[in-house]
C-alpha cells in the first residue's frame, strides 16, 4: 500500500526555509554587534587591537553585515515574508 507523503514533505520544506531564515538573521545581528562594538567600545580594543586594524576590520563587518542583510532579506521574500502577497 502507497502513502501520499506531500503534506510531510510540504511541512519539512516550511520548516527547512524557517531554519535557513533563522541562520541567516542570527548571522546578519551578530555582524551587526560586532560593527557596532568596534566603534562604540575602544575601551575593549585598545590593548589588543591598533586603530588602523580596528577601522579595517569595523569597515569590513559593515560590508558583511549588508550582505548578510541582503541575502536574510531575500531569503524571508521567498517564503513571503515581507512581499506583496502577505
Amino acid at each position: 500500500m502507497k502513502f501520499k507523503t506531500y503534506h510531510i514533505s510540504l511541512v519539512n520544506e516550511w520548516f527547512s526555509y524557517f531554519y535557513k531564515c533563522r541562520r541567516s538573521v542570527c548571522r546578519t545581528h551578530m555582524y551587526y554587534i560586532t560593527y557596532g562594538t568596534l566603534g562604540l567600545h575602544l575601551e575593549f580594543w585598545l590593548d589588543v587591537m591598533p586603530e588602523e586594524e580596528r577601522t579595517n576590520r569595523r569597515h569590513l563587518m559593515e560590508k558583511r553585515f549588508w550582505d548578510a542583510l541582503e541575502i536574510a532579506t531575500r531569503d524571508f521574500r521567498h517564503i513571503g515574508i515581507g512581499s506583496d502577497k502577505c
